[in-house]
């Protein structure tokens, strides 16, 4: 968490900042970036203050969550919107063995229902619902 605030952070001088006033390109990076690091070095000191085992990293659910924001990027221009959100969902759903196909369902109609009203609806987003083969929908 650090090194990635701490490389946003150098980055943000590479704008003009501005004051709290009239803030720059550069200033809400510079915030975020400098609050990154702040939040990794209590994090580091808090956790060398206690002495406990670290937690075992779940692996299934880590990496089924990636592996479906990554299918989500890769087809949301060439699917749309709505395929990718229902394929970002399915994929991450596997994660979690105790997942039921119903609830799944549920899910992705409940979450690809609110990316349509959010992005296309709300803040007209130029991304399509549907594309390429799916495009006659």
């Amino acid at each position: 968490m650090i090194l990635v605030s701490a490389f946003f952070l150098w980055f943000s001088f590479g704008y003009e900042i501005g004051t709290s006033r009239r803030m720059g390109p550069g200033y809400f990076p510079l915030v975020v970036s400098s609050l990154g690091v702040l939040i990794g070095i209590a994090l580091i000191a808090s956790g060398l203050r206690f002495e406990a085992p670290l937690p075992r990293v779940a692996w299934r659910p880590a990496l089924t969550v990636s592996a479906g924001l990554i299918a989500f990027g890769l087809t949301v221009t060439s699917l749309g919107l709505l395929p990718a959100t229902v394929l970002l969902i399915a994929i991450s759903a596997v994660g979690n063995p105790e997942n039921r196909l119903g609830a799944v369902l549920g899910l992705a109609v409940a979450g690809t229902v609110l990316a349509w009203l959010i992005f296309i609806v709300g803040l007209s987003v130029p991304v399509p619902s549907f594309a390429g083969v799916l495009s006659w929908i």
